[in-house]
């Protein structure tokens, strides 16, 4: 009597395992990702560059101002500005007196410290100083009043 209880549960055993392995099916299960490659500026804010009270017979004046932006790591990116909204026919980027007509205009250089260069992610932003300069002859005959120019400022990946 024991060896038939012996065998009906190896008996059950059996037939339970070999349906268990019937019903098995294993599939691979991708996982995938894409990062693109972007630039940004750390902060929204503009840039602003403000030279002041300029006094005719002052000379050359120059100011400087920086902005922080960030590429995705590995990422060449070129820096830009253009003319702004006031350039001579030649693209010289010129300051236009509030109210004035287009020959009231104060010249102006604007450099940035960096052009070219590899990022390294979000993480480390990078400092960009942006160089402003007036030359005295530039504006010792200039009508008073307040003058300003807008330039757009890009920073983007390079081809």
């Amino acid at each position: 009597m024991m060896n038939k209880g012996f065998n009906l549960v190896m008996g059950a055993t059996l037939l339970l395992m070999s349906m268990g392995g019937a019903y098995a099916a294993d599939k691979n299960v991708q996982v995938k990702a894409k990062v693109v490659g972007t630039c940004d500026f750390v902060d929204a804010n503009d840039v602003v560059i403000d030279f002041g009270t300029l006094t005719p017979g002052g000379g050359d004046q120059t100011k400087s101002a920086t902005t922080s932006f960030w590429c995705s790591n590995g990422v060449n990116y070129t820096v830009s500005l253009d003319n702004g909204l006031n350039p001579d026919g030649g693209g010289k980027r010129q300051m236009l007196l509030s109210g004035g007509t287009a020959t009231d205009v104060i010249g102006y250089t604007l450099t940035p410290d960096k052009t070219t260069g590899t990022a390294t992610g979000q993480s480390t932003p990078i400092s960009l100083t942006l160089d402003a300069g007036v030359k005295g002859t530039d504006y010792q005959d200039a009508k008073i009043g307040d003058y300003n120019d807008t330039v757009i400022l890009t920073v983007d990946l390079a081809p």
